[in-house]
């Protein structure tokens, strides 16, 4: 409005000349000169090269002339019978007082000023100008993903076919950082140009590369080819426990510390508002706490969830670097399994049956020699042989026995080595029904440990499924296993399962196997009880 409200007092004191410059919005131009009408030319802007142009000529008489910067007049309008003679462009007559140049595709000749004459040979001009935006590539030698504080940094920048009928520049915008590269009154023609920078790196320049071209009033961010953004060297980092993280105990508490060293050069001014440090321990990720000396430790109560690799994860807006660090990088179990009761129980019960043995073995003994004290004539010799045959058969029975039974255990605990091993594979590790060292308390603790991890919106879904047990269907549960667990043959026959039996719960469990893999699939957290599940899936917030 203040630009119509100077464009009428201009009419008033200049009568029946004025320039129009090209500060005024092409949305005011009708409206304006429809309030002057003395002589007045305005040019559309910003005009594009090998884009469309208007030009706007209002003025009171018989006749519009328009004449390009090269001093040729390119078309002649009567506003009496609205006809327009032109060349090389479009011309028409709007009103009585008002007509428009159109010119189909902008050339770097048609940049400059331009005149419209209407009564009495008046003119009135404007400068049409004519810009085209660059492309370009920014390149280094040195690694611009790995940047330390105050690191010299030399770049190539590239721009190619850019043009500016009028004063223009160009500037290199590193994170919050503006470094000029050249500066021109005009360039004749569609250029191209190469400039070399030399950076001392700070926390300023740290984030997005690109150019800035400036043409008269107007300017262009410019995304351009190679480096796109400066990213600070990921920091080293060492992980402590107080505790021997190779022999850990399923609930224990367990204290992890993290020491971090060129903290301040990753977190930088580009980041800082919105940067956290994460550490994952097997599929539990917790956020750290960033206090004024660095990480504060964190302290936890093991679950088998816990279990598994040891990570610190640096999450900085929309980007995340795992880190590697020293120290401790694994949380490992190592509980009694059932093996090491095999070998321990057959130790036992061979060093009971040889005890045995020999118990009888000397006893054996000692009775042949009582029968023989008692008996030392011949003819009672003879009489005492068939008793001592007798007690050696016994014994030799009973040895036989003994290893009868030592064979049997040995199968017993194998194949009960076998099964465990076997349904410990079988199941979903996030499964605490029906496993050895998963139980009601177990579950809360895996669930508090997510809900502990929660660092932005989180939905959390739970699903329990009335009479679990009567919705499973036998066709698909024998398709499950014979395709996900290898069970064939007369293993395979359906033979129904009775209601209260054992094997019911763990072929229900078995059944909803698949529904680990739907989870792991779109990258959900998930834990179940028998046939109650909970599941988290994340959510980004826009703020």
């Amino acid at each position: 409005m203040a630009a119509i409200i100077q464009l009428v007092a201009r009419c008033a004191l200049l009568g029946d000349q004025m320039t129009i410059t090209n500060a005024v919005p092409k949305s005011f131009l009708l409206l304006t000169q429809s309030l002057c009408v003395s002589a007045v030319l305005i040019c559309s802007y910003p005009n594009y090269l090998w884009s469309s142009g208007e030009l706007i000529c209002t003025g009171a008489g018989f006749i519009h002339k328009y004449t390009n910067p090269s001093g040729l007049e390119v078309a002649e309008c009567q506003l009496s019978n609205g006809k327009c003679d032109s060349a090389n462009a479009s011309a028409s007559v709007i009103n009585k007082t008002q007509t428009v140049l159109s010119i189909t595709h902008i050339k770097t000749t048609d940049a400059g000023e331009w005149t419209c004459t209407s009564k009495r040979n008046v003119d009135s001009r404007c400068n049409l100008t004519v810009v085209k935006t660059p492309t370009c590539s920014i390149t280094s030698k040195q690694d611009t993903n790995s940047l330390v504080q105050y690191q010299e940094l030399s770049l190539t920048v590239d721009v190619r076919d850019y043009y500016c009928s009028t004063a223009h520049n160009i500037s290199l915008q590193t994170g919050n950082v503006t470094t000029l590269l050249m500066k021109a009154d005009s360039v004749p023609s569609v250029t191209d140009n190469t400039s070399s920078v030399t950076l001392n790196v700070t926390d300023s320049h740290l984030g997005k590369v690109g150019l800035v071209f400036r043409c008269d009033s107007s300017q262009w961010s410019v995304e351009c080819a190679g480096v796109t953004k400066f990213v600070p060297r990921t920091p080293a980092c060492n992980i402590t426990s107080d505790k021997d993280t190779e022999i850990l105990t399923l609930h224990e508490a367990v204290t992890l510390t993290v020491d971090i060293t060129a903290y301040y050069d990753i977190r930088g001014s580009h980041c800082s508002a919105d940067s956290n440090f994460t550490l994952q321990t097997g599929d539990v990720s917790q956020l750290l706490h960033v206090g004024d000396h660095g990480l504060s430790p964190i302290t936890f109560n093991m679950t088998e969830t816990h279990l598994g690799g040891v990570r610190l994860v640096f999450n900085c807006q929309v980007q995340h670097w795992n880190l590697s660090c020293g120290g401790v990088t694994r949380l490992n179990n190592k509980i009694k399994g059932i093996g090491q009761i095999a070998t321990s129980s057959t130790i036992v019960i061979i060093a009971g049956v040889v005890g045995a043995a020999l118990c009888l073995i000397v006893l054996a003994i000692i009775i042949f020699l009582v029968v023989k004290r008692k008996s030392p004539t011949a003819e009672g010799m003879m009489s005492t042989q068939p008793g001592i045959m007798q007690v050696a058969k016994v014994v030799i029975t009973c040895i036989l026995k003994l290893e009868e039974n030592i064979r049997l255990w040995i199968e017993v605990l194998s194949n009960l080595q076998t099964y465990t091993n076997l349904w410990c594979d079988l199941v979903d590790k996030y499964q605490s029904a029906y496993r050895e060292h998963h139980n009601t308390e177990t579950a809360p603790i895996h669930v508090s440990d997510i809900l502990r991890q929660i660092v932005d919106a989180v939905a959390l879904i739970l699903l329990d499924m009335p009479s679990a047990f009567d919705t499973v269907d036998h066709s698909v549960l024998l398709q499950i296993l014979k395709t996900r667990y290898g069970i064939a043959g007369t293993a395979l026959k359906d033979q129904g399962v009775t209601q209260g039996s054992v094997l019911g719960p763990l072929l229900f469990v078995l059944c909803i196997g698949p529904f680990a893999d739907i989870t792991s699939t779109h990258s959900l957290q998930h834990h179940s009880y028998a046939d109650n599940q909970l599941i988290k899936a994340m959510m980004q917030i826009s703020h």
